[in-house]
């Protein structure tokens, strides 16, 4: 059975509360956090027709200028 990265995260935060990564400049992201943006890009991966199943690519581009 598949594992989704949200169901994952979701099982195993502790609370939402709870830093879940902290870059370089001290700025975090919680738990809850993760969970917030998970569910809008979840939402708007639906409202685009993306189903169970389907492979979405994720691009991050660093850095620019």
């Amino acid at each position: 059975m598949a594992s989704y990265l949200y169901d994952v995260i979701s099982r195993r935060a502790p609370s939402p509360e709870k830093v879940f990564i902290e870059n370089h400049d001290g700025a975090k992201i919680t738990y809850g956090d993760l969970a917030a943006g998970s569910a809008r890009i979840a939402n708007v991966l639906r409202a685009l027709g993306v189903r169970p199943g389907d492979r979405v690519e994720v691009v991050h581009f660093v850095g620019g200028g």
